[in-house]
């Protein structure tokens, strides 16, 4: 390629045009692999993303951290696979052995006690069997350094011909979502919300799911145990370290898809009492009464071209991460294109909030990056080495430490 290239810069009778034609086409050759930042990208802006060894063309769905196996490990579902790598600097990830013919639908994590632990002491996903058209519950497990699933066996939740509709981990629970088969619309279809601790004890039915929801989408808890659980069209509160039921919200928002709390002073000393829930309208709504009631803020906080999905509070840098998808249908009116994510900043003075939002010049290294117009289903952030992780649509798992001069994204 390089030798044909200089044959035909050296060849007076080739029109310019031509000429300019080879440069095009060898840049798209050499500027299309992963980790790069696109043709234009990489002319005016001259940073290069840093990538790991991760499927990059699929979409990261759910990301845990735990010390099972010995060392501390994230293990992140991606596509129709789990992987794990150690948290060490240069480690790989490699795929865990699924049960044979099963795919993964859904990854969570609980402690034993609701702290700011972020190292998780059980994991447990669920896998569909395609061929039985069922749901399945499996705790991962180490035995003599190698992981594996164990599969729970523990029926009395799951309904014959059920599906598990959501599971997610929050504070030292794993709070999951089962219907009763059949249709949406069908007469006596519904769903439930279970409750479960460590070594899948104490399990409670939290409450009714409506039937109307797809399952969970999301779930976030406050500093002090308050907890909501939000689905399509309705959403659950409680507070999980003093009662075993969540109670359906009284201003509850359609199309939710992300919640997380943040703390109403903005002060790193301050405990997370503040709900922020984002819709597919491109919506921000706030609560300060554990998800019961909900405001949407002041001001012009909303960006109706854009269907936003995760959601996070970035404590050491004092803002909020907002991500947006692609999404057409009959949730919203007209079609949005994914763009990333946005920076939502605001002041300290408590509700109603206005919210100022950036998409623009976040840093060098994403305003290149395939991160930058890529959908991001959620984010998942540690405050014990302040790292936050974006969940792509199609583009995989990326990480950074978010400086303060600006994040510097890594391509998992």
């Amino acid at each position: 390629m390089k030798t044909l290239s200089a044959f035909l810069f050296q060849n007076t009778r080739i029109h310019a045009a031509a000429r300019v034609a080879v440069v095009v086409m060898l840049l798209a050759i050499t500027g299309c692999t992963r980790g790069s930042q696109g043709i234009f990208a990489t002319i005016e802006v001259e940073e290069e993303t840093k990538t790991s060894n991760l499927v990059d063309n699929t979409s990261a769905t759910a990301l845990v951290r735990t010390d099972i196996g010995g060392d501390e490990r994230f293990v992140v579902q991606a596509g129709t696979k789990i992987f794990t790598r150690k948290d060490d600097v240069g480690s790989e990830w490699s795929a865990i052995s699924a049960p044979s013919g099963y795919i993964p639908t859904f990854l969570a994590e609980i402690n034993s006690t609701p702290s700011t632990d972020d190292v998780a002491e059980e994991v447990y996903a669920v896998f569909f069997d395609s061929d039985g058209n069922r749901d399945y519950l499996y705790e991962l497990t180490d035995s003599s350094g190698s992981l594996s699933w164990s599969r729970i066996n523990d029926t009395s939740w799951d309904p014959e011909d059920g599906r598990i509709r959501g599971l997610e981990g929050v504070t030292d629970r794993i709070v999951m979502s089962v219907d009763s088969g059949g249709q949406q619309g069908d007469d006596g279809y519904s769903h439930r919300l279970y409750g479960f601790e460590v070594g899948l004890t104490n399990k409670v039915e939290l409450g009714d799911f409506d039937a109307d929801d797809r399952g969970i989408r999301d779930v976030a808890t406050t500093g002090d145990g308050d907890t909501v659980v939000i689905g399509d069209t309705v959403h659950y509160t409680g507070n999980l370290s003093v009662s075993d039921s969540l109670s359906q919200s009284t201003g509850a928002i359609e199309n939710g898809r992300g919640v997380t709390a943040f703390p109403s002073s903005l002060e790193s000393e301050g405990a997370a009492d503040t709900f922020l829930l984002v819709t597919l309208d491109g919506k921000l709504y706030t609560s300060t009464d554990g998800g019961m009631t909900w405001i949407e803020p002041d001001g012009d906080s909303s960006i109706p071209d854009r269907s936003f999905s995760g959601v996070a509070w970035v404590d050491h840098r004092k803002l909020l991460v907002v991500g947006t998808i692609s999404y057409q249908g009959t949730d919203i009116d007209g079609t949005t294109s994914a763009r990333g994510y946005y920076e939502v900043t605001t002041s300290p003075g408590g509700a109603p909030y206005a919210f100022d939002f950036s998409n623009d010049d976040i840093s060098d290294n994403y305003d290149g990056s395939e991160l930058a117009t890529s959908g991001i289903a959620r984010f998942v952030y540690y405050s014990s080495d302040n790292t936050l992780f974006a969940l792509s649509h199609g583009k995989g798992l990326w990480r950074t430490a978010y400086e303060p001069s600006g994040p510097e994204w890594f391509w998992e």
